[in-house]
This record gives structure tokens, C-alpha cells and sequence, in this order.
């Protein structure tokens, strides 16, 4: 039968808790980055949006935006001769 002393149970414990703490960590950090990642790209999308809405509103176009996939159509307004 084997026979473990309570410092090599402490050591393994150790172990365990150091990688369990690193895991942890990184999965909290990967979190967060993603999370600054949405935000720079729904910030990105909403200033294009606007831009657009303001060069439809100056040509007197119409414009749809859909997501997700950022898919625009614009309308012309005809013009009369």
C-alpha cells in the first residue's frame, strides 16, 4: 500500500491551487479582452452608421443597415431634370 506524508499531500495541494489560480486568471483576462474587443467594434459600427445617415441625409438617399454581417443598401432619390 503507498503511503503519502502530509508533505507531499501539502505539495500536490499547492500544485493543484497554483494552476487552478492561473487558469482562473487567464480565462478572466480572455474575458475582459473580448469584451473591450465588442465595444471598440460597436463603437466602430455606430460612427459608420451615423457617417452614413449623414451622407444619405446631404444626397437625399435612403440607407438600411442590417446585422449582424453589417449588410447597407442605399436608395437613390431620383432626380428630376
Amino acid at each position: 500500500m503507498i503511503r503519502f506524508s502530509i508533505r507531499e499531500i501539502a505539495l500536490v495541494t499547492v500544485i493543484i491551487a497554483l494552476a487552478l489560480g492561473w487558469w482562473v486568471d487567464r480565462r478572466a483576462a480572455e474575458i475582459q479582452t473580448k469584451a473591450i474587443e465588442y465595444e471598440a467594434h460597436q463603437r466602430l459600427i455606430d460612427g459608420l452608421q451615423a457617417e452614413l445617415q449623414r451622407v444619405a441625409n446631404e444626397t437625399g438617399s435612403t440607407i438600411r443597415v442590417q446585422s449582424p454581417g453589417i449588410r447597407v443598401t442605399v436608395s437613390p432619390v431620383a432626380k428630376e431634370l
